[in-house]
């Protein structure tokens, strides 16, 4: 039998308190543990036969992270890439070496060393030796039993999505990353730009359609009187192009029909309100882009104000995709 083992680092000064002990769950005839040895939380996944079956769970293990991320409200730093194990020759004589250069007691065999840092797979029974880099510190505490949970829960979502939407995964990967802004503004932009991600593109009004299909008639006719090598002719050639470009809708409508379509999709009854809200959002955003600068207050309403909307659109997402 093989395990799966995933380190990870918490955000925003974030910590998953009473874990002095590991939390342990059981899941489709798999053991799920969570643990922490500083500065790594680490979920350790037991019951694979086969070591390509535990390599090829991380992606599901992700999956179950992202959604308990997204109810317990914290971001994650963690490696996607496997890390080499390394399997001594004499297990007697790394168990020694490892006790003399760290100060660890692997008993009288050592049969593996991995990364502490990067996710890893090995045999379930071997004595494991562990190499960790990095520090960190945390202070804003989250319930284990609800990370937990809602981790395994997130598990479940990940078996039923045969084929993950690549636009919702960078969604989502945006989402996490803005825990780690260091200002509001840059936080308020990513939040955003996670919606952006997950936008329809649809196309304006039949009326705004024949509107365009108007102007572009009249600027086809006064393009072909032109010389093809005048500034005229280029100048009228950028703006047919566009025109053509206005047929899809803006981005700020997208956004408002992303919102409410997905929370009416899920059966929020607020979701029209969701997406009035979202629309003021989008427009604080185009107003900080643009002039650079927005009141404190007004930029710390609508940081609130995303973060709750990008919340509820991507747990509506991954329930109904």
């Amino acid at each position: 039998m093989y395990t799966l083992r995933f380190p990870f680092l918490l955000g925003n000064n974030t910590s998953i308190n009473d874990l002095e002990s590991p939390l342990v769950r059981d899941f489709n005839e798999l053991e799920i543990k969570l643990e922490f040895k500083k500065p790594y939380y680490i979920l350790i996944i037991n019951g694979f036969d086969t070591e390509d079956k535990a390599k090829s769970y991380l992606k599901n293990l992700k999956i179950g992270l992202h959604w308990a991320s997204l109810n317990c409200n914290f971001g994650f730093e963690s490696q996607n890439e496997f890390d080499n194990v390394y399997y001594p020759p004499d297990p007697k004589k790394a168990a020694e070496n490892f006790k003399l250069q760290f100060g660890i007691d692997k008993g009288e065999q050592m049969d593996c060393v991995i990364g502490g840092n990067a996710p890893s797979v090995y045999p379930t029974k071997a004595v494991i030796g562990t190499i960790t880099g990095g520090m960190s510190s945390f202070t804003i505490g989250k319930n284990p039993n609800s990370v937990l949970d809602s981790f395994i829960e997130g598990l479940s979502i990940s078996i039923s999505e045969d084929n993950f939407d690549p636009k919702l995964q960078i969604a989502i990967d945006i989402y996490n990353n803005h825990f780690f802004e260091q200002s509001n503004q840059s936080k308020f932009l990513s939040l955003v730009m996670a919606l952006e991600c997950i936008s329809p593109h649809n196309a304006k009004h039949k009326i705004a359609q024949d509107l365009i299909d108007s102007w572009a008639l009249t600027l086809s006719q006064k393009i072909e009187l032109l010389d093809q090598d005048s500034e005229e002719h280029h100048s009228l050639e950028s703006l047919k192009k566009e025109i053509n470009f206005r047929r899809e809708a803006s981005l700020r409508s997208q956004i408002r029909a992303l919102v409410n379509n997905t929370l009416t999709k899920s059966q929020n009854p607020l979701a029209i309100e969701y997406s009035k809200k979202a629309v003021k959002v989008y427009d604080i955003r185009s107003k900080l882009v643009h002039d650079g600068v927005v009141d404190l207050k007004i930029l710390e309403t609508s940081l609130a104000d995303a973060r709750e909307i990008v919340l509820l659109v991507l747990q509506s997402k991954l329930r109904n995709p």
